[in-house]
């Protein structure tokens, strides 16, 4: 099938999601850069009040003309996430392409993303146990997508900033890049940063969503986001500490006492073996479940 008639297909099907320019305009103020949350690469990321969707709030990801991305893959993207449907991620409001535009529409969520609460004592070891428990769930969730729809994984690492998280503080997972490829954005941090014998993960796929995860969980309970400064690498000093013993020189003493005595055993192990080991999201999630379990019994034990 040629691609002008790929175009014309995927067009039609998405049609219903589509949301005109005008409508974008009038949410974001026409770009204000009050409205800005942040310039990538090869996107800019604005929010607004889409007035045409039951007065929704929603952030945009409007695609730079320089970004080189095509308008077939634009396309790919949006009718893959028309077709997500799960809790813990975020849900996709619309696609915008009048005027040579591209611009994915997505739901914005209450609370904002996860790096803004890591180090945040009124955030409890429960409530962020919860949140990744939902990451995982939404992670098992599209590695099932991914294998149902022949996709060989998507583009973007797990990243605290893409966590975002509603009124219930319920775990939302964003920006996935299915058919985009953000390779050269600077705003993404690429799996390779992080290593430093070396070593490079293959192409995107469950092992570097894996890895990346395991991230995600030196951050929470850590305390801090990645990396911690001086161009230091949070998770090499965080392995090199649990390999030695010594992790709990990092742990956030707050996180702490909230802890039943065998959580933190279990939640720091699985996030070295997610960086290290990578195992299969069946194991993550009966690890987390443990954790979860732990929580109960540790209240009752300090009531």
């Amino acid at each position: 099938m040629k691609s002008d008639d790929q175009t014309l297909i995927l067009r039609k099907k998405v049609v219903k999601l589509h949301i005109t320019f005008d409508d974008i305009v009038s949410a974001t103020n026409n770009f204000a850069d009050d409205n800005l949350i942040k310039r990538g690469s090869i996107a800019d990321v604005h929010k607004g009040k889409l007035r045409s969707n039951e007065q929704s709030d929603v952030f945009i990801r409007r695609f730079r003309p320089s970004s080189g991305l095509r308008y077939l893959k634009f396309l790919k993207e949006v009718a893959t996430l028309s077709h997500l449907n799960h809790r813990n991620i975020l849900s996709f409001v619309g696609f915008c392409d009048d005027n040579l535009e591209m611009m994915l529409i997505f739901k914005y969520e209450d609370n904002g993303s996860l790096d803004r609460y890591l180090g945040d004592p009124n955030l409890t070891w429960s409530q962020k146990l919860k949140i990744c428990v939902g990451v995982a769930n939404a992670l098992r969730y599209i590695h099932k997508v991914t294998e149902r729809y022949l996709y060989h994984g998507f583009s973007q690492y797990i990243k605290s900033t893409k966590i975002l998280l509603d009124k219930h503080w319920e775990a939302k997972l964003c920006c996935f890049g299915f058919h985009i490829n953000n390779d050269n954005n600077n705003d993404i941090i690429h799996i390779e940063d992080y290593i430093n014998n070396g070593v490079a993960l293959r192409s995107p796929s469950q092992v570097s969503y894996v890895y990346s995860f395991g991230i995600v969980l030196f951050e929470v309970i850590c305390g801090r986001k990645e990396p911690i400064g001086d161009d230091k690498s949070l998770v090499s000093v965080a392995t090199r500490l649990y390999e030695e013993g010594k992790l709990d020189d990092m742990i956030n003493s707050d996180l702490r006492k909230q802890m039943h005595p065998l959580s933190l055993p279990i939640f720091s192990q699985l996030a070295y073996d997610c960086v290290k080991k990578r195992p299969r999201m069946v194991l993550i999630m009966g690890r987390l479940k443990d954790a979860s379990d732990l929580i109960s019994t540790h209240e009752r034990l300090v009531r």
